[in-house]
């Protein structure tokens, strides 16, 4: 089994802490986005998005990080992140389209105005963008932030693979250079904490952020 990546890339750090978690040996292979390594041919035959991660198993193929996840979890017996039952598996899925649709897509623009680009060499923050990042951050957060009061984790007291997809961007918005204001959601500072003492997920970390 293989895994594409790139590395510090939130979409692939659930896929990693998801692998570690369920301590599968996966290959890893290095793609570099500056070098234009997500254009070449060879990779767009395995995903014509031109996005990181890929998972091959075989002659499958896999790509988007929450499919993924799904997939290794329902294939080598992850039940414990994504329980067969209908009712626990559904809130999860739940969470990972919100994280999608309202939380990351938000925290992902943020994030890339005010950390990303500056790493990459891009220039510097685009502030009308950086502004409006955080303006819809201000009507999405208390969505997770409510989901939070009185519970370890998002769907209760157990770990799973919602915690894994709305964490993402987790180790970017601790930063203070982030901008995201933290300080604001004490439960969302503490569940990060949380999963920040969870070997699977701390291991994925990546070194450049804080």
């Amino acid at each position: 089994m293989k895994l594409y990546i790139m590395n510090g890339s939130p979409m692939v750090r659930k896929v990693q802490a998801v692998i570690n978690y369920l301590n599968l040996k996966v290959e890893i292979i290095e793609k570099n986005l500056m070098n234009g390594e997500l254009k070449e041919e060879g990779y767009l035959a395995l995903n014509p998005n031109a996005k990181v991660p890929v998972l091959v198993d075989g002659d499958f193929v896999l790509w988007e990080s929450n499919s993924i996840i799904q997939y290794l979890t329902d294939k080598y017996d992850g039940e414990e992140l994504f329980p067969k039952d209908l009712n626990k598996r559904y809130e999860i899925v739940k969470w990972q389209f919100w994280e999608i649709n309202s939380f990351n897509s938000n925290v992902g623009k943020l994030i890339w105005e005010t950390l990303l680009k500056g790493l990459f060499g891009l220039g510097e923050a685009d502030e009308s963008i950086v502004e409006n990042a955080l303006e819809q951050i201000k009507t999405v957060a208390p969505t997770l932030e409510n989901q939070l009061e009185g519970r370890k984790f998002i769907v209760g007291e157990k770990l799973t693979l919602a915690d894994f997809s709305v964490a993402a961007f987790s180790a970017m918005i601790q930063s203070e250079s982030s901008r995201f204001p933290l300080n604001d959601y004490p439960n969302i500072k503490a569940w990060l904490k949380r999963l920040d003492e969870n070997e699977a997920w701390s291991k994925t970390k990546p070194p450049f952020v804080l």
